[in-house]
């Protein structure tokens, strides 16, 4: 694999760079067995590697400011991972790097996560910035953001299915997908349709199931296996919540994006499921 991941890392110590570059290495030895690289000694050979994996590393509030004024870069990332103190006059706190990200990228998701020590920054992150993950970094933090990436980023086939839906064809022929695979299910004009990632786990081709009601039979499979990733957030549509990207809204309505779905057109939540997603992300909704 070449460039999988595209990602705005913003990190100013160069050992915690290179404990996250350690990371990412074990990810491709693990996965894909990929041999090791030349241990990284320095700060280009973290840059280096990071680089050829679709991650730019950035290590000071002056670089960032200077990537934000380049917009056809800027705006190809699909996750930012910031720390909460940047080198730069002062010292520059998260907060402020989160507002410029999302000044400059007012109509395209901005999912950002935070990789950090201060562990008191969480709760403020996520009910007052709206931050989906923050992870400390420890042992336990560089695993969970470690799965995380995996789960966000990798092609399905990185890691073996274990949980599948089985589908009727046209030939009346049970088709089995992998639930890892489903980004959604919906229903448009009657016609039943199940959005699913391509062979490299990026990008979602739509199938149509007209003489079939799979929604239905989607959702007695899902209550059956007990599948938490599926949720049904309308009449008409469920989605997997490990690939939503963006929630928006407010009170009874709300609205979700998957961007492996491919149109950039987002789901409205009604407000029968609305608890759905709460029970998964808490209430209120984090906003991200």
């Amino acid at each position: 694999m070449c460039r999988p991941f595209s990602i705005l890392y913003l990190e100013d110590e160069a050992s915690d760079a290179c404990e996250f570059a350690k990371m990412i290495q074990d990810i491709f030895k693990t996965e894909y067995g990929e041999k090791e690289t030349e241990p990284f000694l320095t700060s280009e050979t973290v840059k280096q590697y990071l680089g050829g994996k679709g991650i730019d590393w950035i290590e000071h509030y002056r670089q960032f400011l200077e990537c934000l004024e380049q917009p056809e870069k800027f705006q190809h990332y699909t996750l930012f991972l910031i720390d909460m103190k940047m080198e730069g006059e002062g010292g520059v706190r998260g907060w402020e790097m989160i507002e410029k990200i999302r000044e400059k990228r007012p109509r395209q998701p901005s999912p950002i996560w935070i990789l950090s020590n201060y562990s008191f920054f969480a709760r403020p992150a996520q009910k007052e910035y709206h931050i989906q993950h923050f992870f400390i970094k420890n042992a336990e933090g560089y695993s969970r953001l470690r799965d995380e990436l995996i789960d966000r980023f990798l092609p399905v086939t990185a890691v073996p299915p274990k949980q599948y839906l089985e589908f009727p064809d046209s030939m009346d022929q049970m088709v089995r997908v992998p639930v890892s695979q489903i980004v959604s299910i919906e229903v448009v004009n009657r016609r039943h349709y199940l959005y699913q990632l391509d062979s490299k786990g990026i990008m979602a081709h739509k199938r149509g199931f007209p003489p079939h009601k799979i929604f239905e039979i989607a959702k007695k499979q899902i209550k059956d296996q007990a599948i938490h990733d599926l949720v049904q957030i309308s009449h008409t549509a469920i989605i997997n919540t490990k690939l939503v990207e963006h929630i928006q809204g407010s009170g009874k309505r709300y609205f979700v994006w998957l961007s492996q779905r491919g149109d950039n057109k987002p789901l409205a939540v009604s407000y029968t499921y609305l608890k759905n997603l709460k029970e998964i992300y808490g209430d209120p909704l984090p906003l991200f």
